[in-house]
């Protein structure tokens, strides 16, 4: 299922190599864990890739600007509290 919604070469190539690699650990009952959580993270991934919109969101939040907040509007007073130490 994973491998049929990543429709981008570079996504099936970084699915496949962690998929592999995971696989080569698991033959230690002590990381089987590890596959799992590679394939419900990327079970997730390809879920987030074929939303509409999902694409166009990721370039927004990486124009973003951030804003900002100083520390004396999130702590008032931490300087004075910071210089009594």
């Amino acid at each position: 299922m994973i491998l049929s919604r990543l429709t981008d070469p570079a996504q099936r190539s970084a699915f496949l190599g962690d998929y592999e690699g995971a696989l080569k650990l698991a033959v230690d009952p002590s990381r089987y864990a590890l596959l799992e959580q590679v394939l419900h993270e990327w079970d997730l991934r390809s879920r987030a890739y074929q939303r509409p919109g999902y694409w166009q969101a990721v370039a927004d939040a990486g124009r973003a600007e951030q804003p900002q907040t100083s520390l004396d509007d999130l702590v008032p007073g931490w300087r004075d509290a910071a210089g009594r130490r």
